[in-house]
């Protein structure tokens, strides 16, 4: 029926601009955003964390810039890891577009198999949270934690589909949803850069096999949060040793998940 086909129509339009805002938006912030101060870090002699020129006292405000590592990147891997998740959030827009065999009308919108719903607000949420980072705390991390459990959602709706970008944006979301939570929890603590970034690193691997578990066997979704890993650990390495071992355990164990995932 007519009214069925438009409905459909405007659940894909849906999709289709929550994708562009939340590709346009990250783009934005990557290029025009200061970079994150991570990179040029060293440590002192008293082991606290120190920019050339930057007191040391401001040592919390670089603390709260680690979620900038993923969205305003410093090396080529994080670089990488941002545009695979933008070609492939735009091509699954695209192709979802052209031959969709999703049920894109809102009485369909709580099935079970139904992923644009989930998909969109996670991508909204993506679109937002960021340029909050250093400014307001609370909405920050209730951004970054929302857009975690959406993207896990939709994945889980989509793991009987051929539909790889959701499950690499449910691991991308998942590695800033933790920066974002350790970064607040550092900030909170008075903990360094170098102990912020561990945090980072250790419970995302137990929320990442737990979301693993939910999701079912995704190849994509721990391929992202190990490529996060280890260009979290490549960008931060000058600032303590503890960040490689951490990211050691993190690619591990989520190697084995990719492992089994694939098997």
């Amino acid at each position: 029926p007519p009214r069925s086909a438009a409905m459909k129509r405007f659940g894909q339009i849906i999709h289709g601009s929550a994708t562009l805002l939340f590709v346009g938006s990250s783009f934005a912030y990557a290029v025009q955003s200061r970079p994150a101060p991570l990179l040029a870090a060293f440590q002192g002699s008293d082991g606290a964390v120190v920019l050339p020129g930057v007191p040391a006292a401001s040592d919390a405000a670089q603390t709260l810039a680690l979620p900038q590592l993923y969205m305003s990147p410093e090396n080529p891997l994080m670089w990488a890891l941002l545009i695979v998740l933008w070609l492939s959030l735009a091509l699954d827009a695209i192709t979802q577009l052209r031959e969709s065999s999703e049920d894109y009308s809102f009485a369909a919108a709580a099935g079970p198999n139904v992923v644009w719903p989930a998909l969109s607000l996670a991508l909204l949420a993506g679109a937002a949270w960021p340029w909050m980072v250093d400014r307001q705390n609370e909405p920050v991390l209730l951004g970054a934690l929302f857009m975690v459990l959406a993207t896990v959602i939709a994945a889980r709706r989509a793991r009987r589909s051929n539909r790889p970008a959701i499950g690499f944006l449910a691991g991308w979301s998942t590695a800033t949803g933790i920066a974002a939570l350790a970064a607040i929890l550092a900030e909170r603590l008075g903990l360094t850069i170098a102990q912020a970034a561990v945090l980072a690193i250790l419970p995302g691997v137990l929320i990442g096999l737990a979301a693993q578990g939910r999701i079912g066997p995704s190849i994509t979704y721990p391929t992202a949060l190990i490529w996060a890993f280890v260009a979290l650990a490549t960008t931060t390495m000058g600032s303590s040793p503890m960040i490689a071992m951490a990211a050691i355990v993190g690619v591990s164990a989520m190697a084995m998940v990719l492992i089994e995932a694939a098997s």
